[in-house]
């Protein structure tokens, strides 16, 4: 949707609706960049509607609506990874931008709560997600898998995987 008035070529508005809820989140200014940062479909679950887009040169973004429209749509950058059916999304919070230490944040959706996990080791790897192999999503956990540079190796040559388990 875009309003007809200054922000027409700027802004790009998304309304969502189930029976007589309605939704609407603002993507300021998308409309002046590429197409890769206009949010397009993903998927869905019970509870949330799914929409990818590009958040930097390399990094993705999810952007979540709930269904039931009490709450605000949120958009979560530096996606790591994500699990449309258990409602799970982990990234990189903008917290730890440009530190050594790789933090990675999960949230579980269906309840809001959110986890970090600060890796012990270093990535040196920029994009800070690039440094993660791999994620594992289920009903009530998350284990995280990262090889990472050995925080007690002075000339950084050593690899470590470091491995995480989030429980929800």
């Amino acid at each position: 949707m875009v309003k007809d008035d200054k922000t027409k070529y700027e802004d790009l508005y998304l309304r969502w609706s189930k029976g007589n809820k309605t939704g609407l989140f603002c993507c300021a200014s998308t409309l002046l960049m590429r197409s890769y940062f206009i949010p397009k479909y993903k998927g869905e679950n019970e509870n949330h509607i799914f929409l990818t887009h590009g958040c930097s040169t390399q990094g993705e973004a999810i952007l979540t609506l709930p269904k039931n429209t009490k709450h605000k749509g949120i958009d979560y950058s530096f996606v790591v990874d994500y699990d449309i059916k258990t409602g799970k999304i982990g990234y990189i919070p903008e917290r730890s931008f440009s530190l050594n230490e790789l933090e990675v944040e999960v949230v579980n959706l269906k309840n809001g709560i959110k986890k970090p996990i600060l890796f012990q080791n270093i990535c040196l790897i920029a994009p800070e997600e690039s440094c993660i192999d791999k994620m594992i999503f289920e009903k009530n956990r998350v284990e995280i898998i990262a090889t990472l540079i050995d925080k007690n190796d002075k000339m950084r040559e050593k690899t470590i995987v470091e491995k995480h388990t989030l429980e929800f």
